[in-house]
């Protein structure tokens, strides 16, 4: 939990910001990123659609040297959502698209209509 290290960052108390990010369900933000690249020792970038600064490189605060070759990839539509990615020319194992409620998914689709406008290619 490192209260010291995070508290800082949350606009919230931090016990009740910690319960909250624990209910199953709670979707994660940048402190939880930073948490999990301590956790792992791994960097972890996340490919926005900011126009600016649009790969955010997240430092472990002691990288792991058994994954100091590795990095976690994500990729964040901008005060939206985190999604997974994979290399090009490889099979996504499961749709992160696939996990949501039917009625939830042409919100998705529609977001990603927007984004690729936005960042085209």
């Amino acid at each position: 939990m490192h209260p010291g290290r995070y508290s800082g960052y949350v606009t919230e108390p931090y016990g009740p910001y910690i319960a909250g990010m624990a209910r199953l369900g709670t979707w994660g933000d940048h402190v939880t990123l930073q948490a999990a690249a301590d956790a792992w020792g791994i960097k972890i970038f996340v490919i926005t659609s900011f126009l600016e600064n649009c790969v955010i490189a997240i430092d472990p605060v002691q990288e792991n040297p058994a994954f100091v070759a590795r990095a976690l990839h994500l990729s964040f539509w901008a005060e939206v959502h985190y999604n997974s990615v994979y290399p090009a020319g490889e099979k996504a194992r499961r749709s992160p698209r696939d996990l949501l409620p039917r009625g939830l998914r042409g919100v998705l689709d529609a977001g990603r209509d927007v984004a690729a406008k936005i960042i085209p290619g």
